[in-house]
């Protein structure tokens, strides 16, 4: 359990027990990719015990078997690759680009199920693109039901097929809110965006590419109704 605080040690502004980290380390990322990290008037130190006892805030039931976590990435990239988005073969792992080659590489959702782009795309450097990539197995062909919640601009391609952008929350909602939800297809105060797509009989491949550059956090969820 992470108890976080900010001026005083009496109350801790924040608590949370989604902590992927190992014990006894601290550690600084940066936030663009293969760039320094500047530290600035930072202590750490050691207290016999916590002086909160109050509640922690309340628990959480993620349900990460309920959304799409079976991914592949390529990223970051400069620029968007055609290549890449028209790619129809859901068990290719290497993509040609002129002379150069891209590989699908597996990438890990976190313990709530999103795919957190942020760390992979650039916020402030020269290669803001990436890709991801789901494969989906259908018995029949027939249209489906695309459900996201996202804090990107996601532009989407099935089977090689553009089939548009779905826009951040907070675009379309009147509350603005700019949140990327964990319960967005339960909870009809966290609704995401919905998208019907055709899936083919056999393998299917969905492809998303996120282009940052404006935020300095990324991330989605994604589901199959």
């Amino acid at each position: 359990m992470c108890h976080f605080y900010v001026g005083d040690m009496t109350r801790p502004k924040v608590t949370f027990g989604l902590y992927e980290g190992s014990s006894g380390q601290v550690g600084f990322n940066p936030r663009i990719v293969g760039w320094p990290v500047w530290i600035d008037n930072v202590e750490v130190t050691s207290i016999e015990s916590l002086s909160f006892r109050g509640p922690s805030r309340p628990e959480v039931a993620y349900e990460p078997g309920a959304l799409l976590t079976d991914w592949q990435v390529i990223g970051p990239l400069t620029s968007p690759v055609v290549e890449i988005e028209r790619a129809s073969d859901p068990g290719g792992e290497v993509i040609t680009v002129g002379s150069e080659t891209q590989v699908w590489r597996d990438f890990d959702t976190d313990a709530r199920g999103a795919v957190i782009t942020g760390r992979v795309t650039e916020h402030d450097g020269p290669r803001p693109v990436a890709y991801f990539r789901t494969v989906l197995a259908a018995d029949q062909a027939g249209p489906v039901e695309l459900r996201v919640s996202t804090v990107d601009e996601l532009a989407l391609w099935v089977n090689g097929e553009y089939h548009g952008f779905i826009y951040r929350n907070g675009y379309m909602f009147g509350r603005r809110d700019w949140n990327a939800w964990w319960d967005f297809w339960k909870n009809p105060e966290h609704e995401g965006r919905s998208t019907s797509i055709d899936l083919a009989a056999g393998v299917n491949q969905l492809v998303f590419r996120v282009r940052n550059g404006q935020f300095a956090s990324g991330g989605f969820f994604a589901r199959i109704d």
